[in-house]
């Protein structure tokens, strides 16, 4: 017999690992490997004789079963615990992995230590005994078929209220029962047992009923290594007869695999600490489900449908949480995001974020909603699932039911599980800021008073129409008094063109302060965008970029007066709803009922109006990108024969966008023909009412018609308001995108703070530099990267293509702060220099130029808008274009097109070479500059630019390598770091991977 294990306390959850004393800690500290594990990190199995122990962190031991399923076998959260390679049960180590769920530390240690210490300490041992037998029997149990659907909480709390024993190939013992009713369980291995008579094979997985006696002893017999379990025969019943009725999902889902690095990082602890509270589930979800009523979030952009989806389910639970805050901290790139970041945000705000892998039979079996991994590059929240249909939320569409067919063709397996705790009710509900918008209209009070007190005079004279037709009909017809009648027509004439003009001056105001706020708006938010740095924009797309720019006329159509008039017209609405109560309270009754049902209708449809104008954007655009994409690469469909190709594409987004409009107009005719049937049925029995009490002798027939007109006034403004509050909500919506880029800080904060260069010597020097793009899953661009480049020295760099050689550039210009360590210009801290006089001092020459439309003049001095002619005609010779450029007509004065499109790609770069050296700069910079140009004219201006080296830092890029084997000092890059430095023939003396890439260009 190996050894035996048993104790009454019942093991902790999934925890539980043996914790080691500070001594034996200290002394594996000064002699272990230590390992950093970022979140979801993950260890591969120790096939060796190493172990490991926890430092601080959290690591999750996950296995792998025959059947697919991965699940957690142990959790670690406390300093000291080991876990690895096993120490006393000799036994193969399961094929486990340890995945980091926080930030971890770990040292490696050979596992002799803990030997040592199990001689010399037997309550250690004893423990440690425990812990790898119960942890072993774990393994075995859930790789048997009828343990699978049992989880491994259940099952470790089963073993350790019991014995656990292991045996050797031929070893025998008699174990004494200690329970009534006992039960055997052979967990691995091959054993017999006899009670009182013959001996009988076990089976594995399967518990045997012993004895009924209250104490007696049993004999077991191993014909091969066996770990067996004592304990009471019902709990190992009732565990099996329930584990798999209670989670029969645990075999259809599964963890994210490994390679997507998504873990959960909150997790539920038997340790005493203290871990969230799940919020229940609320009353206001039953109704949602009842009747189909969820939250529906549209996305912003096509980047923004992750973080959508998680603001439906943060909509769902009653909390709020801006689209701004979910879009930083799930890191939101031009690409998107991924579940990992997604579920980090989750766990941010409050939620218990699980990562899942799941069929159509696990998802009914998950806690609704969830976020659903939407074909390749999109997502969608999952409220209802059944075994018929679906319901689910696509932010970029709207609430849909599908049938299961129809979902499980773009539903691509993964899925987001999210448990809210009492955390998520803490969000305070973020109002999107108006205080940038309202300072603007202090500027145009005058205005704005003007147009109210306009909007007063105009209601005061449009009150005259009622009340002069009451008195015609009750007292000039009466009286028949021609007189009277002259009278009070010329006064409605006056009135009338009095009416126009303070209606003329009121559209002037209203046009003027429209105006003013268009130039401010949009002057402000363009000043804004050209301040911020470059990763704002390498983050976005350029469509994206451009429609915050329209999202600033909807603020304006709000804030301008036409809101102001629309509320003014509303509150002298109630002045005539007061009159019409004071001529009689019954009929004002009737008119409320009359205009409350306008109101109920537009209320009601004017969110689907809303969601289907959306739709109809969303369809507008795609089909209308496409179309302008088509046109601009025309020339590659003429060649490929794909016109029909083409065409079909194109018609197939613009079929849909139709569609879409044709929705959308069939919902508003509908309600215009439901108002306009409402309008009828209210003046019939408005009418009807009112001649009845004319036939009572309540009111007047004069009475009848003044309030008949006052119905009309009121009703007109009252659907005003219904449209403001429609554009409200866009407009919420709006100020959302804008402050999006709003709140962005501007690449310059404080630049009156910063040191201006009034000169540049041209000397750089990195240390210990390294940097990382946006993004959770990225790696280090540069990773520290030290050198220095003297004044008047001509650098190479060179490397395969995605070695970080475009990316040193970019920080050399200050386009990136580095991540780590610091850029030096000149000895001066390149985060205390005004990067704009930095900038006017450095010329850069891109692969990719872009050339803005204008005159070749216009274009090659845009570094320097001051330069002379003469300045102009020496940078074209410079860079070889000043004989192309004399052969066009009107020579420098030639207008160039949108981005230089009526030059050669040789040409554009040529003239990019003019302009990045006309305004003489201290360090220039070519950056694969001349990869589009023939020989002849790459030789042309290497000669050319040989003669500015005298007192110029020059930094070149090239993969043609014959480009960079004059200068002084070549740096080799690979992966992020600098691994050769030395000359053209330095280098290729080292045969390193400089002279590998030689040797491919066959350059000696």
């Amino acid at each position: 017999m190996k050894s035996e294990a048993s104790g009454k306390k019942v093991f902790e959850g999934v925890n539980g690992a043996c914790l080691l004393d500070d001594v034996t800690l200290s002394q594996i500290l000064s002699t272990g490997k230590r390992i950093q594990l970022d979140l979801g990190d993950t260890l591969p199995a120790d096939a060796n004789n190493s172990s490991y122990v926890l430092i601080s962190g959290g690591i999750r031991l996950l296995k792998t079963l025959k059947n697919g399923e991965q699940f957690t076998t142990a959790l670690l959260d406390e300093k000291g615990q080991i876990f690895g390679s096993r120490i006393i049960v000799q036994e193969p180590s399961d094929l486990e992995v340890a995945r980091a769920t926080e930030t971890t530390i770990i040292v490696q240690f050979d596992k002799t230590t803990i030997s040592k210490l199990c001689e010399s300490n037997s309550a250690f041992r004893d423990k440690l005994l425990r812990w790898e037998l119960i942890h072993f029997a774990l393994n075995k149990l859930k790789d048997l078929p009828q343990w699978q659907g049992v989880t491994a909480t259940q099952i470790q709390k089963l073993l350790a209220d019991g014995n656990l024993v292991q045996l050797s190939a031929g070893q025998s013992l008699e174990v004494t029962i200690p329970h009534v009713q006992s039960g055997v369980l052979l967990c691995s291995g091959n054993c017999e047992m006899s009670g009182k008579g013959d001996y009988s094979a076990l089976q594995e997985g399967t518990a045997e009923k012993v004895l009924d006696s209250e104490a007696d002893t049993i004999s077991l017999r191993a014909k091969s290594t066996s770990t067996i379990f004592i304990g009471q025969f019902s709990n190992i019943k009732n565990i099996l007869d329930d584990g798999p009725q209670r989670e029969p999902s645990l075999q259809a889902i599964q963890f994210q695999p490994e390679s997507s690095n998504l873990e959960t990082k909150h997790e539920e602890k038997s340790t005493g600490k203290e871990t969230p509270t799940e919020i229940s589930s609320s009353p206001i979800n039953w109704v949602r489900k009842k009747f189909h009523q969820y939250p529906m979030i549209v996305q912003m952009s096509a980047m923004d449908c992750g973080v959508a989806c998680l603001a439906m389910v943060i909509a769902y639970f009653g909390s709020s949480v801006s689209m701004n805050r979910l879009r930083e901290l799930a890191k939101v790139t031009n690409q998107g995001t991924d579940l990992k970041s997604l579920s980090d945000a989750a766990e941010t705000v409050g939620f218990l974020a699980r990562g899942v892998k799941a069929n159509y039979e696990g998802l009914l079996q998950l806690n609704l909603p969830l976020i659903c991994h939407w074909g390749s590059n999109h997502y969608v929240v999952l409220y209802e699932i059944d075994a018929a249909e679906v319901t689910i939320a696509d932010p970029a569409d709207d609430l849909l039911t599908l049938p299961r067919s129809k979902f499980l063709e773009r539903y691509s397996g993964f899925a987001l599980e999210l448990t809210p705790t009492v955390q998520l009710a803490s969000n305070k509900k973020e109002m999107p800021a108006l205080g940038r918008y309202t300072a603007l209209l202090k500027t145009h009070k005058k205005s704005l008073i003007d147009i109210a007190l306009a909007s007063v005079i105009i209601q005061i004279l449009m009150l005259a129409t009622p009340l002069f037709t009451q008195v015609i009909v009750d007292k000039v017809l009466i009286h028949q008094s021609l007189s009277m009648l002259n009278v009070l027509l010329l006064g409605m004439i006056l009135l009338s063109l009095f009416q126009t003009v303070v209606s003329a001056l009121r559209s002037y105001f209203m046009a003027f302060t429209g105006m003013k706020l268009d130039q401010a708006l949009f002057v402000q938010f363009y000043k804004h965008v050209l301040s911020l740095p470059l990763a704002f924009f390498e983050e976005r797309t350029q469509g994206d970029i451009m429609t915050r720019f329209a999202e600033n006329r909807k603020i304006r159509e709000l804030m301008s007066g036409s809101t102001l008039a629309t509320l003014i017209d509303v509150l002298m609405a109630f002045a005539y709803l007061a009159i019409i109560f004071f001529y009689n309270f019954s009929f004002g009754i009737f008119t409320l009922i009359y205009i409350g049902f306008f109101a109920v209708i537009a209320f009601a449809v004017a969110p689907t109006l809303r969601t289907i104008r959306r739709r109809c954007f969303h369809k507008d655009v795609a089909a209308n990108s496409f179309l302008l994409e088509s046109v601009r690469g025309i020339e590659k469909i003429k060649s490929a024969a794909s016109e029909n190709r083409t065409r079909w594409a194109w018609e197939l987004r613009f079929v849909d966008a139709l569609n879409a409009n044709f929705k959308g107009t069939l919902v508003a005719r509908s309600t215009q023909l439901l108002c306009e049937l409402v309008h009828i049925a209210g003046n019939v029995v408005l009418l009807w009412f009112g001649a009845h009490l004319v036939i009572q002798e309540t009111i007047s027939i004069g009475q009848l018609m003044a309030m008949n007109l006052m119905v009309a006034r009121i009703s007109e403004p009252i659907l005003h308001v219904v449209d403001v509050w429609d554009e409200l909500q866009d407009v919420t919506v709006s100020l959302e995108r804008l402050n999006d880029v709003l709140d962005q800080t501007p690449e310059e904060v404080d630049s009156q703070s910063k040191l201006v260069l009034p000169s540049l010597e041209g000397k750089i020097r990195f240390d210990q530099v390294t940097f990382r793009y946006q993004g959770n899953t990225s790696k280090n661009a540069l990773q520290n990267v030290s050198f220095t480049i003297e004044p008047g020295q001509m650098i190479g760099i060179a490397g395969r293509s995605g070695c970080g050689k475009s990316t040193l550039l970019k920080l050399v210009q200050g386009l990136y702060p580095p991540t780590d360590g610091r850029v030096f210009m000149d000895d001066h801290d390149l985060s205390h220099i005004s990067l704009s006089s930095l900038r006017t001092k450095v010329g850069v020459v891109a692969q990719h130029e872009y050339l803005f439309r204008g005159s070749i003049r216009e274009a090659i001095s845009y570094y320097d808008p001051e330069a002379t002619a003469q300045q102009v005609i020496e940078a074209a010779k410079m860079a070889g274009i000043h004989d192309f450029i004399s052969t066009l007509p009107r020579g420098y004065d030639y207008e160039l097109t949108e981005g230089g499109s009526n030059l050669s790609g040789g040409q554009r770069q040529r003239l990019a070479i003019a302009r990045a050296i006309v305004h003489n700069p201290k360090i220039l910079i070519f950056d694969e500059a001349t990869s589009f140009l023939d020989s002849e004219s790459e030789k042309a201006i290497q000669s050319s630019l040989a003669k500015l080296r005298g007192n110029r830092t020059m930094i070149v890029v090239a993969h043609r390598l014959s480009t960079i084997r004059e200068a002084d000092t070549i740096f080799v890059m690979d992966r992020g770091q600098i691994i050769e430095t030395g000359s053209h023939a330095a280098l290729l003396k080292q045969k390193g991977l400089y002279y590998y890439l030689c040797q491919q260009q066959t350059i000696e």
